[in-house]
């Protein structure tokens, strides 16, 4: 998630909004909202057991995900162009996703997403592990801070 998360920052997570899960389970109830294009999350992919991971969501339930030749996201066939995904601190514009990217046009099934890392020619995301079920989703990231004895911040 390079530049915007870098090993040793913490990050708080708002576990409640994106739904409460009953302890040791999958099954989610109470859920107030679903994620949108551009979060944060904290998720665990299927097939990877206990280990967290934090990716930002780039598509919904429903929509056509594709990655162009020259790296830009297409939603629905039109360029993503809102801003986390543009912009010199981001690496989604970057032209070298491989062949997977620049050769499939997804759909994202229903109470499924389908994430990327920032710095997406090393991120291990849903182009490899494959789509994020809203059950698996733990919460949005709300909070980010460098390790105080860093530089005592807030970001």
């Amino acid at each position: 998630m390079r530049p915007t998360l870098v090993e040793g920052d913490k990050i708080l997570v708002n576990k409640f909004i994106l739904g409460m899960r009953i302890p040791f389970t999958y099954k989610k109830f109470w859920v107030f909202r679903k994620p949108v294009r551009g979060e944060i999350v904290v998720f665990r992919f299927p097939n990877e057991g206990k280990k967290d991971i934090v990716k930002r969501v780039v598509g919904l339930p429903g929509e056509r995900i594709r990655i162009s030749d020259d790296g830009k996201i297409l939603v629905n066939g039109e360029p993503v162009t809102e801003p986390p995904f543009i912009g010199k601190n981001r690496y989604y514009n970057d032209p070298y996703y491989g062949e997977y990217a620049t050769t499939h046009e997804v759909t994202v099934p229903e109470d499924s997403y389908f994430v990327m890392g920032d710095n997406s020619r090393q991120s291990k995301d849903s182009r490899k592990q494959g789509f994020v079920p809203l059950s698996h989703i733990k919460g949005k990231v709300v909070c980010v801070w460098w390790p105080f004895w860093q530089a005592r911040k807030v970001r």
